[in-house]
């Protein structure tokens, strides 16, 4: 009876009140509408992010990050540098490493004549082609000697390739990167994942 008599009530101050129980009627399906529309998009990133690691990573590999800086949007606190001897020895000791290519990266100026791009830059070994399974469409890889001598070389991606050089051929073609001068010696295949920039050079 309450019920009924709560109802009753409400029901009569909406008839009485008709202005604001439409602002409200109206306000309730655009708090509705919106929430289900953030739910939404929130959903397709999510599925859209954990494609593309699927794509980047393949479905059985991982990523080990040192030391302190950012990394999708959060901090993380500072922590010891990993070198080269501790990677050789966590893959020694931890069965089902198949494979590992250290990195380190930053994003800078890449420059040859008066053409420049902003791109980023990865230092990577010999083991970048198994790891990360991409290869060069045109030019060559590092190989052990490169990397071992820490030979000055890059392969370049794509977007480079057409801000810097255009319509050049860049293979055997010297750019700058940052202050230092580099050679090329490769092109990557096309990856239409990314829009940046990409180099990579040798890392001993």
């Amino acid at each position: 009876m309450r019920a009924m008599r709560l109802i009753g009530h409400s029901a009569g101050m909406m008839k009485r009140h008709k202005l604001r129980t439409g602002f409200m009627m109206v306000g309730g399906l655009i708090g509705v509408a919106a929430l289900t529309l953030v739910i939404s998009v929130g959903q397709a990133m999510k599925q859209k992010m954990l494609s593309m690691a699927r794509q980047v990573f393949g479905e059985a590999s991982l990523m080990v990050m040192d030391g302190g800086g950012h990394m999708m949007g959060g901090p993380r606190n500072p922590g010891t540098r990993l070198k080269l001897d501790d990677i050789q020895a966590l893959a020694n000791q931890v069965p089902g490493i198949e494979n590992w290519d250290p990195q380190q990266g930053l994003t800078a100026a890449v420059r040859r004549g008066d053409a420049s791009d902003t791109a980023q830059i990865l230092g990577v070994t010999e083991r970048f082609e198994g790891v990360w399974g991409r290869t060069a469409s045109r030019g060559a890889l590092f190989d052990s000697a490169a990397v071992k001598s820490s030979a000055r070389v890059a392969i370049v991606g794509q977007t480079v390739v057409r801000q810097v050089f255009g319509d050049e051929d860049p293979i055997g073609a010297d750019i700058q990167i940052g202050s230092v001068p580099f050679r090329v010696i490769g092109v990557l295949e096309p990856w239409e994942r990314t829009r940046t920039g990409w180099i990579a050079t040798t890392k001993s």
